[in-house]
């Protein structure tokens, strides 16, 4: 009985208890001094809770939001008694200087000057004295106040090409793979490496590192091979070659003095050879240069020599096509070498890709052991470093020439042979091919940015990779079905191969030079004739004035025009084979709505917009500084059109903020198949172009319908229309520094009162408004 009623005794005060509003952290009533808030929407015997126990909550979890609810708990300051508005003069400009002592301001002018100034002037005033001739003349240089920013320059350039080579070598080496991998979970922070974070021993301890580096390399390849070619040259030529001053004779006496050494080297290597004394350190040293001279040779060959080779043996190959001579040609590379050697190695470079891009397109049709003699990209790289490092040399020359033997014979086989076959067959008006630019700072800018924009964009949308494997795949079946199946199953005698697969073999081969040399000389003709027939409408266009017919923008024209509809009448072929005529009338009709679409969006972005970035930017720039105020600009709308195209592509790709970018990956994501015609005008198109009509037109309304009335001269009218859009701009831009300056200023102002006057924040309920809580109301 008595056990009976303290229960009930004990289940009534706990009713009491939750009837009773409690924190939920301490479980404890509130108080005049401690009051009870209901901060979120939670209810029950957790509604409740007290702002102190809060406050140690959040700052253990690290929340500002209820965990139950996920409503965010809002807070207002509380300032103290005698909390003024706003700061006086003397109050707001020793907070400002006790806020920049307590910023990171001079910690990262420290790092800024030590990096960008120090380290790279010690460096390349290093570099100068390695190459010193006369003392008293490079002490007087190094004094010299006006070189100090391009010394400066200088020195950070050789330093960052020092660390880079640095890395390089050692990431070569085995142990420090090793080591590598065994020190992978450390991770030095960036912040740490240049001595914004950590103690400042640690920043000068990696400055003074890095300049140590600096120096012995300075010191290794180029102060030693220095000093020894200048011996070597001085005991040769008497002094001549020491004397002079040019940067002609510094280059032959560093080659001089690395030529002596590798041949110092060579001769050591032999000589230990035969004696076999060499000690481990120093056959590891000398291993370590094997492999650096071999590596920095095959990269020169492969990447330098070779692609400059293709492209002049291209040029021997098409210059009947271009209605030039070898004469020519060289001619041409005695009058500008740099730009002729630059051409031919793109040209040699190109035509690698090409062949690249050929291969993986067998390797996705053909069987691997076919095309087993090419190495891909899914071959085991450590045999290829294998074979790189450790192979003989004369293996690996061996094959390189073998290599550029193959390129160039397919050089003949795909591009002499089609050509001339293609002068033959074509009619007398089409050869010879005109590649030359009427206005090359217009024209060139223009098909770089074109080429580098459009053609990704057409290879992405228009299959062509899926396509060219297609018409493969068909080629090969129709050649398999010619080859007989009687000896299916058959052994050849004593395990050699009969002379009928051989015969095969080379009447496949044969019949795939002949089914190449009949492709490319096709697309030769009937894209530059395409080309040209579309490219003769463009100098029509008002915003061209005439501008010349380019054969190269005609035959690339051609060839999309050619391979859309390639395109087209495959996917045309594969919806009847699956007699599915109606879903193709639909698709057809569909296609036809997603073009008209993405034509009018296209030709607003593409022509519209780029034409009046152009002329924006000749109004703002080039108008006022070259044009006259008594002379009226011309404007050459199809060079402000080419000088809009790379404004433009410099802000989609590197300027605009994340809310265009989000925009612009949105449009990405839904393709042309969803293409949102009305949402791209309207959140894209539309208010670029306004900003610009906007910025065109107020100017000029300005300038040649209010100023006139204030009744000036006609000279100073010409003047005011020539610098309208500057004018301007300056003011749109003092406006918007102004209101930054202000903003910036306002937020100063308010965070040094915070932190002086505020002695606490209050917890606001639920729903309550939260306005500024403070106790006593700051002073005027």
């Amino acid at each position: 009985m008595d056990y009976t009623t303290a229960t009930i005794k004990e289940v009534s005060s706990m009713y009491n208890a939750d009837e009773e509003n409690v924190c939920r952290i301490c479980r404890n009533p509130g108080d005049a001094d401690n009051p009870l808030r209901y901060p979120c929407a939670c209810s029950g015997s957790i509604k409740f809770v007290h702002e102190d126990c809060l406050l140690q909550w959040l700052s253990y979890c690290k929340a500002r939001h209820c965990e139950v609810c996920k409503e965010s708990f809002s807070f207002s300051p509380l300032y103290a008694e005698n909390a003024p508005t706003r700061l006086s003069f003397t109050e707001f400009a020793v907070g400002v200087a006790m806020k920049a002592r307590n910023s990171c301001l001079p910690r990262l002018s420290l790092v800024v000057s030590v990096w960008l100034l120090i380290v790279p002037l010690v460096t390349f005033r290093m570099w100068r004295l390695f190459f010193l001739r006369c003392f008293g003349e490079e002490a007087q240089r190094l004094l010299l106040s006006h070189t100090f920013i391009t010394d400066c320059l200088f020195g950070f350039i050789l330093s960052a090409t020092i660390i880079v080579i640095l890395r390089g070598s050692t990431s070569l080496r085995d142990d420090y793979l090793r080591h590598l991998r065994y020190f992978r979970h450390l991770r030095v922070s960036l912040y740490g490496m240049i001595g914004m974070e950590g103690p400042l021993f640690h920043l000068v301890e990696n400055a003074f590192s890095v300049m140590a580096s600096n120096m012995i390399f300075l010191g290794a390849f180029i102060f030693v091979p220095f000093t020894l070619g200048r011996v070597i040259l001085y005991g040769l030529f008497n002094g001549y070659v020491t004397g002079s001053s040019s940067t002609r004779y510094d280059v032959t006496t560093l080659s001089v003095g690395y030529i002596f050494i590798i041949f110092l080297i060579f001769l050591y290597l032999g000589i230990s050879w035969i004696v076999g004394t060499v000690s481990l350190p120093l056959r590891q040293f000398l291993e370590a240069m094997r492999i650096g001279i071999r590596i920095v040779t095959i990269m020169v060959l492969e990447f330098g020599v070779f692609p400059l080779i293709y492209g002049w043996w291209i040029d021997v190959c098409t210059v009947t096509m271009f209605g030039q001579t070898m004469s020519n040609r060289l001619q041409y590379l005695s009058v500008s070498p740099l730009v002729s050697t630059l051409v031919h190695w793109v040209v040699g470079t190109i035509y690698e890709w090409y062949i690249s891009i050929c291969c993986d397109l067998l390797r996705q049709v053909l069987r691997p052991e076919v095309l087993y003699c090419l190495f891909g990209p899914e071959d085991d790289m450590d045999e290829a470093e294998r074979y790189i490092f450790h192979e003989p040399v004369h293996k690996v020359a061996r094959d390189s020439f073998l290599a550029s033997a193959q390129i160039g014979s397919s050089i003949v086989l795909c591009l002499f042979l089609p050509i001339q076959l293609a002068i033959w067959m074509a009619p007398p008006s089409i050869f010879p091919l005109d590649i030359s630019v009427s206005d090359p700072f217009t024209e060139i800018p223009a098909g770089i940015v074109l080429l580098t924009t459009f053609t990704p964009f057409i290879i992405e949308h228009f299959r062509f990779q899926t396509t060219a494997v297609s018409l493969l795949r068909c080629w090969c079946t129709c050649v398999g079905w010619s080859k007989p199946e009687d000896n299916v199953g058959q052994e050849n005698v004593n395990g050699e191969p009969g002379r009928q697969d051989r015969a095969q073999v080379l009447s496949i081969l044969l019949v795939a030079w002949v089914t190449l040399l009949l492709v490319y000389s096709t697309l030769i003709v009937v894209s530059v004739s395409l080309g040209r027939y579309l490219f003769n409408a463009i100098p029509i266009l008002p915003i061209t004035h005439g501008i010349k017919c380019n054969d190269l923008y005609a035959f690339f024209i051609g060839m999309y025009v050619f391979w859309t509809t390639i395109s087209g009448a495959m996917c045309a072929v594969q919806h009847v084979k699956s007699e599915r005529t109606s879903d193709l009338f639909n698709q057809m009709l569909k296609l036809c709505g997603i073009v008209i679409k993405s034509l009018v969006i296209l030709s607003i972005w593409v022509l519209i917009i780029p034409v009046l970035i152009g002329l924006l930017f000749e109004l703002l720039v080039i108008v006022p500084i070259r044009v006259p105020v008594d002379e009226s600009p011309i404007f050459l709308l199809y060079q402000d059109w080419t000088l809009g195209i790379i404004i433009l592509n410099i802000w989609t790709r590197l300027i605009m903020d994340d809310s265009w970018r989000e925009k612009f990956e949105r449009v990405k994501e839904d393709g042309f198949a969803r293409l949102e015609g009305l949402w791209i005008l309207r959140e894209i198109v539309f208010p670029v172009l306004m900003k610009l009509l906007t910025a065109l037109c107020v100017p000029y309304v300005l300038a040649r319908g209010v100023f006139p009335m204030l009744g000036c001269s006609l000279v100073v009218n010409s003047a005011v229309y020539r610098f309208a859009w500057i004018g301007c701009l300056s003011v749109s831009l003092l406006c918007l520094c102004a209101k930054r300056c202000h903003e910036w200023l306002r937020n100063l102002h308010n965070s040094i009162r915070d932190e002086r006057y505020i002695i606490g924040q209050r917890l606001h309920n639920s729903g309550e408004e939260t306005a500024l809580a403070i106790k006593g109301k700051p002073k005027q």
